[in-house]
């Protein structure tokens, strides 16, 4: 059995390393050489919605919309398509994303109604970015 320097000394190597990864993670999100991207494409995803991918640092971040924040984000349009409710708000959920991964949500990133909510609210607040 190991006592408890040595396992002190075994662990605390693997928590900066953690640390570290989250650093640089956190680094690249906020550094403005190296911004999130978003394409074009997009995807029906039975299981939540509709689902996206972002960029970056070379690395692909899934996003996903539930049916509920689609419905939700514009609630006249809640007898559209999913792909038209998605397409009318895609800059909206695209911000929702960005905000949550600069928040340091770790992916796959999943937008819901209560994100939604929140952004509406932020909006009525004026404190939308």
């Amino acid at each position: 059995m190991r006592s408890r320097n040595e396992a002190h000394q075994f662990i605390r190597p693997i928590a900066n390393l953690t640390l570290n990864k989250f650093q640089t993670l956190k680094t690249i999100i906020t550094d403005s050489a190296m911004p999130i991207s978003f394409d074009s494409s997009y995807t029906m995803n039975g299981a939540f919605g509709i689902s996206f991918e972002t960029a970056l640092d070379g690395s692909t971040v899934v996003c996903s919309v539930s049916s509920e924040a689609l419905q939700d984000i514009d609630p006249s349009k809640a007898q559209c398509s999913p792909e038209e409710q998605f397409m009318a708000n895609r800059a909206a959920f695209e911000g929702i994303a960005k905000r949550k991964i600069l928040a340091g949500e770790q992916p796959p990133i999943r937008i819901n109604s209560a994100d939604v909510s929140a952004k509406h609210q932020d909006s009525e607040d004026g404190s939308e970015s």
